[in-house]
């Protein structure tokens, strides 16, 4: 087992019972679900292991069917450079994105059911590190009400709303929620930053890469397709103001 990564093994578990019926999973040969996927498997429950010797990426999916009550998430993600579980759009756990892996934050968690029974379920795996020894990952669903039921399909406007996602996140853009001074071409993962810095002769120093619009940064002219695009951020004594040009080009 010394070359083998356990990733993302989710067990789903209820007082009453045992999930039944299958999800779908699909696993992909490169870090950004991108193309078509090098297999495609049934899965039992939101659970696997994949060899971690090469960079990856895994989606398990399908439609989680729910009775009256709350589902608590209890997710571990092991060695995965970056992980989320979305259930029913909701970002119920993650890793690796906004907190330094393997912690997990959770944030719509716990859910309970309301009018809506199905719920969409996306587990999306990433990872680029090859791991250098066997990793275990557990993710429990702790609930009262009915174990939950699984189909491996999406329902069909979920299936819409992913078709329009993936048309749009491809090519340039202001993909790094971290900083609007990096330009990232998706899927390849390719970023060119730009940097303000202090120049004393052949000496480059004090350098400013990142502008969060949450602080440093005011966000100006973006086109939809991001051919354009424009933003001001501070630096020291100065207010700068940065044009770019992206999109599918």
């Amino acid at each position: 087992f010394s070359g083998v990564m356990w990733v993302a093994l989710l067990v789903l578990t209820a007082c009453v019972g045992t999930p039944l019926a299958e999800l779908t999973l699909n696993v992909y040969g490169n870090s950004a679900l991108a193309g078509t996927p090098k297999s495609t498997t049934a899965i039992r429950h939101l659970s696997f292991s994949l060899p971690g010797d090469a960079p990856f990426s895994a989606e398990a999916i399908g439609t989680m069917t729910v009775g009256d009550g709350e589902y608590k998430f209890d997710c571990d993600f092991g060695r995965s450079t970056i992980a989320f579980l979305f259930v029913d759009d909701h970002l119920v756990c993650q890793t690796g994105a906004y907190s330094v892996a393997p912690q997990v934050t959770a944030t719509d968690n716990p859910l309970r059911k309301l009018t809506k029974a199905e719920w969409p379920v996306r587990l999306e795996v990433y990872f680029s590190t090859p791991a250098v020894a066997t990793v275990d990952v557990n993710v429990v669903v702790r609930t009262v009400a009915a174990a939950p039921v699984y189909a491996p399909a999406l329902p069909a406007l979920e299936l819409q709303r992913r078709e329009m996602q993936r048309s749009l996140t491809k090519g340039w853009g202001m993909w790094n929620h971290n900083t609007l001074c990096d330009q990232v071409l998706l899927p390849a993962g390719i970023a060119v930053t730009a940097a303000l810095c202090k120049v004393n002769g052949a000496t480059i120093y004090n350098c400013t890469d990142v502008a969060r619009p949450d602080s440093t940064a005011r966000a100006g002219i973006l086109a939809n397709d991001r051919s354009y695009g424009q933003f001001f951020f501070a630096s020291g004594d100065l207010n700068v103001s940065y044009t770019l040009s992206g999109g599918d080009d």
